[in-house]
């Protein structure tokens, strides 16, 4: 009996249910604790220690900082909305009412009916999670946990540590070439940080860039599909833009968001 128990949970463990795959957390782990760590501390660090130990103390901390980052993304609520509350199924006695509705003192998008709310404004259903997140931005298997208004900025900083580490083990890399010559195994640990650090460093430049212009990711590719996002013409209106700096305060959580009632003044479409 125990071990049927034992692979069913590896197998539930590994693949889960659709669309929750831990494949990338687990090619990502045995990539850089198998691989990664152990060619590190075997080859390249005593080799260069003595006379880069400075890259190697940056390297070290960078790591330490990443993996802390990576833990706070991965396990830090990312804003997930109570489920069932009253002014859901107030709204679904509304439902009749026509006249309730065209008011706006409801809006039919909002709801959703697989959490029983109605959500707030940016507040998205993850179908990965099956629940609403509050600023809702995008669900990343790496850390396997949705992106959202809590988390945010935990996961662009471990976005940032990762590029920057693969940086500094580029060029540890690099060093060896120099000092001992040719290494296949050196080579693909080269070739690997090098695709590591161009896709973070692109990941986090557009993640930089939607902070400073305050967008999610999910608001970037569907700009059409959200109301709030269009002026009364049908272009594309950012409500959510209060200038380069204040929109980094508020992605750090250093000030609050516009609350609807602020936005409602400057006449947006709150759907």
């Amino acid at each position: 009996m125990t071990q049927p128990r034992i692979l069913s949970f590896t197998r539930s463990w590994k693949f889960s249910s659709p669309g929750e795959s831990k494949v990338a957390v687990l090619f990502f782990y045995s990539c850089t604790f198998l691989w990664g760590y152990p060619t590190y501390l075997f080859w390249i660090m005593p080799l260069s220690f003595n006379t880069l130990w400075n890259v190697h103390a940056t390297f070290l901390l960078g790591n330490a900082l990443m993996w802390f980052l990576f833990l706070k993304a991965s396990m830090v609520n990312p804003g997930l909305l109570p489920q069932h509350t009253d002014e859901y199924y107030q709204a679904i006695r509304q439902v009749d009412y026509l006249n309730y509705w065209e008011e706006g003192k409801i809006l039919l998008p909002r709801l959703c009916h697989e959490c029983h709310l109605v959500k707030p404004l940016r507040a998205k259903h993850c179908r990965i999670i099956n629940r609403c997140v509050s600023g809702f931005d995008h669900y990343c298997p790496f850390i396997y946990n949705s992106v959202g208004y809590r988390n945010r900025p935990y996961f662009v900083g471990f976005l940032t540590t990762m590029c920057l580490n693969s940086v500094v083990g580029i060029y540890l890399c690099w060093n060896w070439f120099n000092v001992m010559g040719r290494s296949i195994f050196i080579g693909i640990g080269f070739l690997f940080l090098s695709v590591i650090a161009t896709t973070s460093a692109m990941m986090t430049s557009l993640c930089v860039y939607m902070a400073a212009v305050n967008l999610t990711t999910a608001e970037c590719l569907k700009t059409t599909k959200y109301a709030y996002l269009l002026d009364h013409q049908g272009k594309f209106f950012n409500p959510f833009d209060r200038g380069i700096i204040l929109n980094f305060m508020e992605f750090l959580h250093i000030i609050k968001p516009l609350t609807e009632e602020e936005l409602k003044k400057a006449e947006v479409t709150l759907v």
